[in-house]
């Protein structure tokens, strides 16, 4: 339920007085760490920091993750309730666009294999139910050249529809189902007026899992691999019709080839806050209501008006609906099985294959009955209990503690009332993250690493970079940044993006002409003094050791830092330390004059 909207917000007709031992265990487990993290002691305090940083971060994680699970789960519910509704005139869509398919010649050169450009390839598998049985095909859009935006997700949906509808009349209503991409999680797709009826399109929680789309894409990916085994290219559009269509093509599935799909305008309305949105349902009374956790909630009802557009020409190749078929399969006592009864629960035999969905118990001895139980079934989950190699580690640790002379024996932890975890109410929601603002002293820091990056031409992980910013030192020799200050890796990154994209914007001036002149002239110096240990510059943390040099700036540098810089980069400091920089700054002038930039000087 979300607090902040009384339309999207549903009371509870069940006392919450039920316990889950597995949540209870996770919070007290994650809790000890916490508190044993802060009770350890620790060589300084930037170890004890960091230590906690991490502890934080982790545990963050973990309760999304959490968080993820539930969502996934829910949300995958209306996949189910929309399969048992399936009948005769309704049909159930599945959306996404395969990876990018990468021409590929039988024979080609390494120049061929630079600078290829992806074709875009998109599938629909489509299901419905005929006189009890689920039948299903797929829909396979080639395009050569394609944005894959919301205009062309728009027209693929509607050639679909309207194929459809022209070869099974019968067909009047369709559900779609599509990840949370932004060409699918917008205004266009849910509001553009189609041929059939959609009566709601459904959003899988964002990274909640392969779907049939995927798993098609992978059966079509090994077709086409053996296509070009065989000495065929595959470098266009067409030429990846043909592969997928060789030796009569995958059963069940159909495709058509297209040069381009044409951007149109996008004039229609939009709605506020829609990516928080996952369900949309259709009304015949031109509204649509909306909810961000299934059927959760009243909905929120927005009226629409829905726009029109073309529709794509090109015919689709000859294919037709495909039955799940229950394929007699004879078993070690010469008895017939069908494949509902292929699917065992683990530990009662050996099957080969597993469901992959956390939780589930499901085996299955054939891939068809998997990807079957996969795209159509309901995962059977079950409390996770410790296998018998778990309980005999726990025997035999407490044989070890309570000594030889005693039986070991197992006690069952006593949980107090006072120790439940209190879950707020919508504690399963996306959380939608508030704009972080660095301070001056985080961009300066960092537009320090870039910088190095940029001159040395090595660029910093961010990953790197967000372990030093933990230890980095200020000039005065203290610590930078507190524990608060610490930036995450993915921070680190987006800000290196923006910092690269604006460099990219910029339009070379005079000076970077000179040093581009000058960098082409002295490329055979630098292949001659490539050998040389010291290799320009000399970086210290964010600190440019040969510029400072130049400058003769190093002298602003404290006690404290001067002295980290010696010992860190290994100089012959004195054994007892020193209260004047002159001997340390000695140490840093002597290992600089040893630097290429000097000696090229």
């Amino acid at each position: 339920s979300d607090t902040e909207d009384s339309d999207l917000r549903q009371q509870c007709k069940h006392n919450h007085d039920e316990l889950c031992d597995q949540c209870e265990s996770l919070h007290s487990t994650l809790n000890d760490i916490s508190t044993a993290v802060d009770e350890a002691s620790f060589t300084t305090e930037e170890d004890k920091d960091e230590a906690l940083f991490l502890v934080s971060s982790a545990t963050l994680a973990i309760k999304s993750w959490k968080c993820h699970l539930l969502r996934s789960t829910h949300q995958d519910q209306a996949r189910l309730d929309v399969i048992d509704a399936l009948n005769s005139g309704t049909v159930f869509i599945v959306n996404d666009w395969a990876m990018k398919f990468l021409p590929q010649r039988y024979r080609e050169s390494q120049t061929d294999w630079f600078g290829k450009r992806g074709i875009s390839w998109h599938i629909s598998v489509v299901y419905r139910r005929m006189e009890g049985v689920l039948q299903w095909q797929a829909f396979i859009h080639v395009i050569q050249s394609c944005t894959q935006g919301s205009s062309a997700v728009t027209a693929i949906m509607q050639h679909v529809l309207a194929t459809l509808k022209q070869e099974y009349p019968e067909i009047n209503k369709a559900y779609f189902r599509q990840d949370n991409a932004s060409c699918y999680h917008s205004s266009r797709t849910n509001f553009n007026e189609h041929r059939v009826k959609i009566v709601r399109v459904d959003f899988s929680d964002p990274q909640g899992g392969k779907g049939a789309a995927d798993r098609l894409a992978a059966s079509c990916k090994s077709h086409i691999r053996a296509f070009i085994n065989e000495g065929h290219d595959v470098c266009t559009a067409s030429d990846l019709k043909e592969a997928l269509l060789s030796h009569g093509g995958l059963e069940g599935v159909r495709v058509v080839s297209l040069d381009t799909i044409e951007e149109t305008p996008d004039d229609v309305q939009t709605i506020t806050g829609i990516t928080k949105l996952n369900n949309f349902e259709f009304s015949s009374v031109g509204s649509i209501s909306c909810w961000r956790a299934y059927s959760v909630g009243q909905g929120k009802v927005i009226k629409i008006e829905k726009s029109s557009s073309g529709i794509l020409q090109p015919s689709f190749s000859a294919g037709d609906f495909r039955s799940y078929k229950i394929t007699p399969h004879k078993s070690s006592g010469e008895e017939n099985v069908s494949e509902e009864t292929a699917s065992i629960e683990r530990g009662q035999a050996a099957g080969v294959y597993s469901c992959p969905q956390d939780g589930c118990t499901r085996v299955f001895q054939r891939l068809s009955a998997l990807e079957k139980h996969l795209s159509l079934e309901k995962c059977t989950r079950v409390p996770e209990k410790n296998s018998l190699m778990d309980l005999a580690k726990i025997g035999y640790k407490s044989y070890l503690v309570e000594g030889m002379g005693k039986l070991p024996s197992l006690q069952a932890p006593v949980r107090q009332e006072d120790s439940r975890v209190s879950l707020k109410e919508g504690w399963a929601l996306r959380v939608v993250r508030k704009a972080y603002r660095f301070s001056e002293k985080q961009k300066s820091y960092l537009l320090s690493k870039f910088r190095i990056g940029q001159t040395t031409g090595h660029k910093l992980d961010a990953e790197v970079v967000a372990r030093e910013m933990r230890r980095a030192r200020g000039t005065d020799g203290a610590r930078l940044f507190q524990s608060s200050e610490f930036l995450t890796t993915t921070q680190i990154t987006s800000f290196f993006s923006r910092q690269s994209a604006l460099v990219r914007q910029r339009d070379p001036d005079e000076a970077d002409i000179r040093a581009a002149q000058e960098e082409s002239n002295f490329s055979e110096a630098k292949e001659t003094v490539a050998s040389i240990q010291l290799d320009h510059p000399l970086i210290y943390d964010q600190y440019d050791l040969c510029e400072m040099a130049l400058n003769d700036s190093l002298k602003i540098l404290k006690l404290p830092m001067l002295q980290h810089m010696c010992e860190d980069l290994g100089l012959d400091i004195p054994s007892k330390p020193m209260h004047k920089k002159a001997p340390y700054l000695a140490l840093l002038k002597e290992i600089v004059s040893k630097c290429t930039c000097q000696k090229s000087s």
